[in-house]
């Protein structure tokens, strides 16, 4: 996407960049949230653990709405982008150098082939375990109901601030950096509110 922006390229060749960039971030985020409930010790280690994890998000994300606003207003959209360029390259360069766990045993679906990722049995029973249980069917649709809205909230950010508020295209970073204050706002306060959570009691 650096690439096309600093070249004047199509703006449709950045959307589909950008959604397989989305379709990307969507597949990571379920992978860690695996890992923490491997490596926490108990419930309240997850809970913990999660609360960091959303701190440390939202923190970030207002670092980087606060770096992309001065980015754009000092050297334009272009310049955003390549900046975006290094974070990624350094993760991927600490992952790449990271060792590799052995494969887990493929998880046994009754009804699947064997293999329960290549027939899709694995993805089946996950499902079915959703829509049986209606806890699970609440905590899912509110998580699709938040995500729809961020989605739609992302594209009236960059329309307030360039049309309605006259802001430049630097203002989608300003507006955006409210955002990521509010969420770390609300992370701090739901650590603060859930006793074991954010501080230890002795």
């Amino acid at each position: 996407m650096a690439v096309v922006v600093g070249m004047g390229g199509s703006l449709v060749v950045v959307v589909v960049l950008m959604a397989c960039f989305l379709v990307a971030d969507g597949v990571q985020k379920p992978a860690m949230a695996a890992l923490v409930s491997v490596w926490a010790r108990n419930l309240r280690e997850m809970a913990a653990a999660n609360v960091a994890w959303s701190m440390i998000d939202c923190i970030g994300f207002l670092a980087g709405s606060l770096l992309v606003g001065v980015a754009v207003a000092t050297g334009g959209l272009a310049s955003a982008f390549a900046i975006c360029v290094a974070p990624f390259a350094l993760a991927g360069g600490l992952l790449a150098g990271m060792a590799r766990d052995a494969p887990e045993p493929p998880i046994d679906v009754p009804g699947g082939s064997g293999d329960a990722a290549a027939d899709g049995s694995e993805l089946l029973a996950g499902v079915r375990t959703i829509l049986g249980h209606p806890q699970l069917r609440l905590l899912v649709g509110s998580f699709e109901v938040d995500m729809s809205v961020q989605a739609m909230v992302d594209v009236l950010i960059v329309i307030a601030a360039i049309s309605l508020l006259g802001m430049g295209q630097q203002g989608a970073g300003w507006l955006s950096a409210t955002w990521g204050s509010g969420g770390s706002r609300g992370v701090w306060l739901l650590a603060r509110c859930c006793p074991g959570v954010g501080r230890r009691r002795g």
